[in-house]
């Protein structure tokens, strides 16, 4: 394929080296604010504004690389943070709702802005999508050491760089069960997979653990190999999955740290919350209570609504979840109709999106303020957005 210019690669590196800073602030200059401060301002708050200001202004001057996705499924996804700037217009908070999405938004348009116009090579993109997860895994983790006062398997308990361990490691599963797309990728994936499962196990995130096995299990009832051992396989995770939905008791002591039965059956108090969620949510059906508000305005101030279809009915109301539920249906045929023609990352994509979709029931990441697993999510949709366009669609033209 073709070369990038220079200057396009130099441009694409000012962008990813701003995101970089961006993910550096909220993994590592992370500080407790309760709900009374949550929307003053620090330096910590200032380098993330910053970031984000200069990103909006590069994308403005580099307008020439913003990549027109027609007809696709991420263009609702990107509507969905429009929609969420305009809500600030009713959010009790108009600065905080529309700064929040408008945040979202130039983020996600610099994820597909960096793979876009790093290379029109496959491979290339593929290596730099996971090199930049792995750095927002990695960050991730060090975060969360650095604010434990002593190492213990309790205090690395997280749903956070989970997700990001979960939807990594499910991608390269997939992949290790297509052909080799080139040379020692088989070899590359394995380091990832190691990674993404020493981020999902070490956590102790049921919801994590959970996705990656419900993504294992999809990859391997699509993947064209059948033996006996796969049938078996998917026997097993299929049996785990359902353990742990109906007795999580029964996993307990396998991959969870300090926890009781009846915490966890009660989602760690998560369905007490969507309750009261669901009861704001009647209140405002139709556009919601503003992006990314309703957690901060309900009784009881949480950080995140624990479920991102709540975020985006709570934050945009009806009009916000259509938008979304177009997208998605979208996104699912366009995957359906990539795996038919068994393309590049056929098995990768259905896999790490199922885990970021399934994790999404455990943390609204999706359709709230950007989080470190918010860019991971946002860079495999776009990565698919780019091969779904360069290998389908624009192969049957």
């Amino acid at each position: 394929m073709n070369n990038l210019s220079k200057k396009y690669k130099l441009r694409v590196y000012a962008l990813l080296f701003l995101v970089l800073v961006f993910v550096f602030r909220i993994t590592l200059l992370i500080r407790t604010r309760d709900s009374s401060t949550y929307t003053s301002l620090d330096f910590y708050n200032l380098i993330q504004i910053g970031s984000v200001i200069m990103l909006a202004v590069l994308l403005l001057k580099y307008k020439s690389l913003i990549i027109r996705l027609k007809n696709q499924s991420i263009n609702f996804f990107i509507a969905l943070f429009i929609l969420g700037i305009i809500s600030g217009i009713w959010s009790e908070n108009l600065f905080y709702s529309s700064y929040r999405a408008f945040e979202a938004f130039i983020l996600f348009m610099a994820c597909i802005t960096i793979l876009n116009y790093n290379s029109y090579d496959y491979m290339q993109i593929e290596k730099l999508f996971l090199k930049i997860v792995l750095i927002i895994g990695a960050l991730s983790f060090v975060g969360l050491l650095l604010r434990r006062d002593s190492l213990s398997l309790a205090g690395l308990h997280n749903n956070s760089y989970t997700i990001t361990g979960a939807i990594l490691a499910s991608y390269c599963f997939g992949g290790l069960m297509e052909p080799e797309w080139y040379k020692n990728r088989r070899k590359l994936l394995k380091r990832y997979l190691a990674f993404g499962l020493f981020l999902t196990i070490l956590g102790t995130s049921l919801g994590s653990f959970l996705s990656f096995l419900t993504a294992v299990l999809i990859i391997m009832t699509l993947s064209p190999k059948k033996s006996k051992t796969f049938i078996f396989i998917i026997l097993l995770v299929a049996a785990v999955i359902v353990i742990g939905v109906i007795n999580a008791d029964a996993i307990q002591e396998i991959i969870l740290i300090n926890k009781d039965a009846e915490e966890i059956e009660g989602l760690n108090g998560r369905t007490r919350l969507w309750e009261m969620y669901l009861d704001m949510i009647y209140e405002k059906p139709f556009l919601g209570w503003g992006f990314d508000i309703i957690a901060r305005s309900a009784e009881f101030y949480t950080t995140n609504t624990h479920f991102f279809l709540i975020s985006i009915l709570g934050g945009m109301g009806l009009l916000g979840i259509l938008v979304f539920f177009i997208g998605f249906i979208m996104l699912i045929r366009e995957l359906f109709k990539y795996l038919s023609q068994k393309l590049p990352s056929y098995l990768g994509f259905i896999g790490g999106l199922a885990a970021a979709f399934v994790n999404g029931g455990s943390k609204g990441y999706i359709g709230e303020h950007i989080y470190p697993e918010s860019l991971t999510f946002l860079l495999i949709l776009t990565f698919f957005s780019i091969c779904y366009q360069r290998l389908y669609l624009n192969a049957r033209r």
